[in-house]
């Protein structure tokens, strides 16, 4: 399903636009971690004076490998169908579902919009330079497990609304059980006690209901996202709890706090995409793979909630 069937929709049951902070990021730089995209493996280039096809010193001093016996093959082949079937199908091998690749049609914006984020950005590491100095890592997690908590009501929604009733009754009781027993979510006594934690949005609902596919688009200041995620974002803003924060600057207050905490957990990995050619390209694949990833696996889980409850 394409964008132009689900926009009429989306803005007649959403009226109101609010931009929720957004973690897109620290999620689009984690997600390059345990699987970088084929592009990003760049050929080693060919030393000065190296003559055009003849092999270079290094591989003329390596020996030919041998050739596997058929048992020694079959065995291999099995080994990577199994480390395929560990993986979301969009990352297995061969994998060419055009669903789960990066459809940006509006990249020269896009592409605009990266440089401006990339500039602005100076200032918002700042701040978490000083956020870092200031609060200690002990009080940081607390920050950011206080605001984690807070978003446990929109998943537990987005979990009924995607058909997971048993996880969301999950995510219901460990949002009773930090509030409560964690002083208003600053610890996490939930996670002691094996309830898990779950992180879902509407536009994970969307894309769970066949909105796979939806334009790229790179926002001001918040960075990756699509515009299925958009009006995800509008319906989340109304279960949020931002909302019934007053007056309007302790809102505000608490907003910018999630954002620099955000920042400041990323700190580490500010320079992943330096070394490459193209670091807008890193951040579109990493964001998209992540998003899918999110979509798939709760779609795999909802087999298992049915089976559960029958």
């Amino acid at each position: 399903m394409r964008d132009s069937q689900f926009v009429p929709v989306a803005a007649a049951l959403m009226p109101r636009f609010h931009a929720r902070a957004c973690t897109v990021i620290a999620l689009a730089m984690l997600a390059a971690l345990p699987a970088l995209p084929a592009w990003a493996q760049q050929p080693v280039a060919a030393e000065p004076g190296d003559v055009a096809g003849a092999p270079s010193a290094t591989t003329a001093e390596q020996p030919t490998p041998a050739a596997l016996s058929p048992m020694e093959s079959s065995e291999s082949s099995r080994q990577a169908a199994d480390e395929d079937a560990q993986l979301p199908a969009y990352l297995r091998r061969g994998a060419t579902d055009a669903n789960n690749v990066a459809y940006d049609p509006w990249e020269r914006y896009n592409r605009s919009v990266f440089r401006f984020n990339k500039k602005a950005d100076h200032v918002a590491k700042w701040a978490a330079r000083i956020y870092v100095r200031i609060a200690p890592e002990p009080v940081r997690n607390s920050i950011g497990r206080f605001y984690a908590n807070l978003g446990e009501p929109v998943s537990a929604a987005n979990l009924v609304l995607q058909g997971h009733p048993v996880s969301a009754c999950k995510s219901l009781g460990r949002f009773a059980v930090n509030v409560t027993v964690g002083l208003g979510g600053l610890f996490d006594p939930a996670t002691r006690i094996s309830i898990p934690a779950y992180d879902e949005d509407f536009g994970q609902t969307l894309g769970h209901w066949g909105w796979r596919q939806s334009r790229y688009f790179m926002l001001p200041f918040l960075g990756p996202s699509t515009l299925r995620d958009r009006f995800g974002t509008l319906a989340d803003s109304q279960l949020g709890p931002y909302k019934y924060f007053h007056p309007v600057e302790a809102r505000i207050g608490l907003e910018g706090l999630a954002l620099i905490n955000m920042r400041a957990q990323i700190l580490p990995l500010e320079d992943l995409g330096a070394a490459l050619d193209d670091e807008y390209v890193l951040v579109r694949e990493a964001w998209t793979q992540h998003r899918m990833h999110q979509i798939d696996n709760q779609t795999v889980n909802a087999r298992d909630e049915l089976q559960e409850i029958r």
